[in-house]
């Protein structure tokens, strides 16, 4: 919807005809419509000099005819409603078309307001082409407050975009700056920036970035980097070669490379005589100059690219186009300007593995680490943010701390930080903390005593990655009874009402680590946390049921009388049975892990035997996960103790499933199989279906296994199956010698 080139001035604005390969074809019959609407508009004012009541009733059903931005709709919305703001998280790089906007809001004589006539007023000197009527009209459109919902709504409903996304074209560079200026303020309405994309603005963007003028190039980046957020407009970028040229303008050129990387975009006295001359002091001041120009650039250039890594097939096209190498170099320079986006650049390549490698062979990680430790709330934001996704890979965990990356963080974290800040850094604790040598660095600190106060004081965001942490820094036996002194066991207990799973979890794994600790066992059951525990498995999240029943194990394992405390969970035993009907492994080995545990009390085992233990377990051992197979191996080893189990598992075609495991080698899977088929062999049918099956030799390489248990498990279930054997050779000698 463009405003036709013939009512402007050719001579005085210097302009061409807009393009209609660079419009749609609905775009260019509405503006067929709107040039004759606002023709027949502009005569009858002209004609009719009516009193102010007149002609404001007139305007208002003119704008109600002739505006490009409203449809029909049945039922009306606030403006409130249409002003909103576009969600942080990454758009889905999408083939569809371009989003359709529902334009449904109208303007109502009560909400014109006088900004909506200055507005007015101005864009109506614009679409007349005097060239300096223009820039006035642009200059006072500053003063108002371009951002607000109403200034926004009616520059949309006096066809103001139309006219700035025209001006784009005309040859006058003031005019395209001050367009560019305008749009950059509108631009922060979402329902603004998808009209302009409508209106075919990227593509008129990336041409204005081959610009000569570097006052353009740089508005142009700006403002593409602020309007295309969708996922069609970014495909258009990247269709049109945008990626390469904006790479092209961040790469400083060779002689500004020394800058960046060894002074910071400082410049030193000794270069500048280098490069100018001693003395010529107009060279001197050329050179600042251009050096100025080429940094504002890389600049403009930088903040549009950190917009569009937030998509994955952007950060592709970036990386195809060679940024990698630049963006390390870059990070050493001491310019904020510059590097608050280069380093949201990194931050938005480390999600991806591939990526997190050409960081670490780019040798970026002490780069992020120092621009960590310089104090701007956004720098600071970024940086954290980096660390965190960094900190996946373990390599890269030890290169932060050799880079005193650690320190850094504990720093930060006992200068009581905003969530902003505090939300990143808690995370980056929590997956260094993954890596034994961190941990005891961190200790040395004081980590625990830090990270305890946060459990009740911060948000639930916060609370999950300091619980996490929790969960790592646990595993060191050492640092159990130092938590629990120091309050923070009782604290867990706390948290477990919440509902959030992810916090639940983080919670499990970190119960399951203390409950190692007999004296910290004894606590949870005191407080009532194995009961808590229970009721979790209620839970259909999959992966909170998994973490759950491994925090179960070792507290049934550690606490003495754990036998008379799960038969006073009315319904426990039916749950945790009711489990193995799960279709996720990891719940499923879980299930095995407890149910191998409590099936040591041989009440709580009639109890499961009587509600089908037996024939749930059999269903499993046709599975090929490991895992699976350890603890599935090992539930039905401790099973077979209770009355006729041995033979029920023979009648549901258990034992031959059995012998196949032993082929696998995992020493945990041969341990288990081992112990099972051992206390299934005692059943004569059993034996002979080992037999049959081929296990003796896979039976006669376990015993010469390192792992006593699965020595002697083997040698045992080879007994068995031996003294069968000789049993049913006697019988046949003596039905010999009877004939």
């Amino acid at each position: 919807m463009l405003v036709e080139a013939r009512n402007l001035k050719m001579n005085e604005f210097d302009t061409k005809s807009p393009k209609p390969s660079l419009r749609q074809k609905k775009t260019k019959d509405k503006s067929q419509r709107l040039q004759s609407s606002r023709l027949s508009h502009d005569q009858n004012s002209n004609e009719n000099n009516q009193n102010k009541k007149v002609t404001f009733e007139k305007q208002k059903k003119t704008l109600k005819k002739t505006s490009p931005l409203q449809t029909k709709s049945k039922k009306k919305k606030s403006s409130l409603d249409l002003w909103m703001e576009e969600s942080s998280e990454e758009e889905p790089d999408g083939d569809g078309p371009l989003e359709k906007i529902n334009y449904d809001h109208k303007v109502q004589a009560t909400e014109l307001s006088t900004d909506h006539w200055i507005v007015q007023r101005m864009f109506k000197y614009v679409r007349n082409g005097n060239r300096s009527a223009t820039i006035f009209a642009l200059c006072s459109l500053f003063e108002l407050s371009l951002n607000t919902d109403s200034v926004s709504c009616s520059v949309r409903d006096v066809g103001g975009l139309d006219m700035l996304v025209n001006l784009l074209e005309c040859k006058d560079t003031d005019c395209q700056i001050g367009s560019m200026k305008t749009l950059n303020h509108l631009a922060e309405s979402r329902i603004t920036r998808l009209t302009v994309i409508e209106l075919g603005a990227i593509e008129l963007l990336l041409n204005l970035l081959y610009n000569t003028n570097d006052e353009v190039v740089w508005h142009a980046a700006d403002l593409l980097g602020r309007v295309a957020t969708t996922s069609s407009a970014r495909r258009i970028v990247r269709a049109q070669d945008g990626m390469i040229k904006l790479v092209t303008l961040l790469d400083i050129p060779s002689s500004f490379t020394g800058f960046v990387h060894k002074e910071g975009l400082n410049i030193s006295n000794e270069i500048m005589s280098h490069k100018t001359g001693k003395g010529n002091a107009f060279l001197e001041t050329a050179f600042k100059e251009r050096w100025q120009r080429k940094l504002c650039t890389a600049q403009c250039a930088a903040r549009a690219l950190a917009s569009f890594a937030n998509s994955r097939r952007s950060r592709m096209a970036m990386r195809i186009n060679g940024i990698m190498p630049i963006l390390a170099r870059l990070m050493a320079t001491s310019d904020l300007e510059l590097l608050i986006p280069v380093v949201g650049i990194v931050k938005e390549f480390a999600k991806e593995p591939v990526y997190r490698a050409s960081i670490y062979s780019e040798r970026m990680i002490s780069d992020i680490v120092r621009a960590f430790q310089i104090d701007n709330p956004q720098l600071r934001k970024n940086s954290a943010r980096a660390i965190f996704k960094c900190a996946d890979d373990l390599i890269i965990c030890d290169q932060i701390r050799q880079s005193g990356g650690l320190t850094t963080l504990i720093s930060i974290l006992s200068s009581k930080p905003k969530f902003e800040i505090l939300l990143p850094v808690t995370g980056a604790i929590w997956k260094l903390c993954r890596s034994r040598e961190n941990v005891d660095q961190f200790q040395k600190l004081n980590i625990i005593d830090l990270l305890i106060p946060l459990m009740h004081t911060q948000p639930e965001k916060v609370v999950i990655h300091v619980v996490g942490a929790f969960s790592e820094i646990m595993k060191v036996k050492e640092y159990r009874t130092i938590f629990h002194k120091a309050g923070g066991l009782e604290l867990l207990l706390q948290l477990q009402k919440r509902t959030k799973p992810q916090l639940l979890i983080n919670i499990n794994n970190t119960i399951a680590q203390c409950a190692e600790n007999p004296e910290c066992t004894e606590f949870i059951v005191k407080q009532d946390g194995v009961r808590l525990l229970w009721s979790v498995l209620k839970n259909p999240n999959p992966e909170l049921q998994a973490s759950t029943t491994w925090a179960i194990c070792p507290c049934i394992r550690t606490y003495g009388d754990s036998a008379e405390l799960i038969r006073s969970f009315v319904g426990a035993l039916d749950l945790l049975v009711g489990l193995l009907k799960s279709s996720d492994v990891k719940v499923l080995a879980g299930a095995c892990a407890a149910i191998a545990t409590i099936a040591l009390d041989e009440e709580n085992l009639a109890v499961m035997t009587d509600i089908k233990l037996v024939m749930y377990l059999s269903k499993l051992t046709c599975t090929n996960d490991e895992l699976l197979q350890e603890h599935l191996a090992d539930a039905i080893a401790n099973s077979c103790a209770y009355a006729d189990n041995r033979q029920a598992f023979g009648k549901e075609d258990a034992v031959i499933p059995l012998v196949k495991c032993l082929k696998s080698k995992n020493p945990g899977v041969n341990r288990t199989t081992a112990k099972a088929l051992h206390q299934l062999s005692q059943w004569v049918d059993n034996a002979i279906t080992m037999h049959a099956a081929g296990c003796v030799p896979l039976l006669l390489r376990l015993a010469s296994s390192p792992d006593r248990v699965t020595q002697e498990s083997a040698a045992k279930c080879m007994y068995n199956i031996r003294r069968l054997a000789t049993a049913n050779q006697m019988a046949e000698d003596i039905n010999i010698k009877a004939k």
